[in-house]
């Protein structure tokens, strides 16, 4: 969808895939062409702004942690987060062009994914990232990390955190749970 809307404001984009320590071609960003430069958009990182490529490596702040993309080959850039933690690995993304057919094949097989079956939410507050999986939830700040155990009250808790309407999360929630006792 993002890149259809860029392609129709003239710009030239496509998407391109990443390699995670859990799978080949499961995360993708969008690489855009344009007169002032190359540029990547990753908003499955919450990277709210245009990665610049090809003036060395760039750093995104993102919350209070900040993300390292590193263009270690012409069609390869290594993207890690650096946090309290140190830097933390993340994927590679792999900028050659894809066949729409390939992108989508990618896509589709990207949700067989061990992770991709889960509940996932990430949102940015300020200088807190905040990410829901499953009945977890992390907070990455300045102050550090706190991981909270969402057992009673989800919805109310992911509503209120994530601004998401309570009913939709409610539904989310009994969705996984049903998925979970089919598998």
């Amino acid at each position: 969808a993002l890149v259809d809307i860029l392609t129709g404001f003239g710009f030239e984009a496509r998407p391109v895939m990443g390699d995670m320590r859990h799978g080949r071609d499961i995360h993708c960003a969008v690489l855009v062409e344009a007169h002032s430069g190359v540029f990547l958009l990753d908003p499955g990182y919450l990277v709210s702004s245009p990665v610049p490529l090809g003036n060395g490596v760039a750093l995104v702040r993102v919350g209070s942690s900040e993300l390292v993309y590193d263009p270690v080959t012409p069609t390869r850039v290594t993207m890690c987060a650096r946090g309290a933690g140190g830097p933390e690995p993340r994927c590679t993304l792999k900028l050659e062009r894809l066949r729409r057919d390939e992108f989508e094949e990618h896509w589709q097989r990207s949700f067989d994914a061990p992770g991709m079956n889960s509940l996932h939410l990430c949102r940015v507050d300020g200088t807190d990232r905040l990410y829901a999986h499953n009945r977890n939830l992390r907070i990455e700040g300045a102050a550090g990390r706190r991981n909270l155990k969402l057992v009673d009250g989800w919805a109310g808790r992911v509503s209120g955190a994530f601004g998401i309407d309570g009913a939709v999360a409610e539904k989310a929630l009994g969705l996984w749970a049903e998925s979970r006792r089919g598998s």
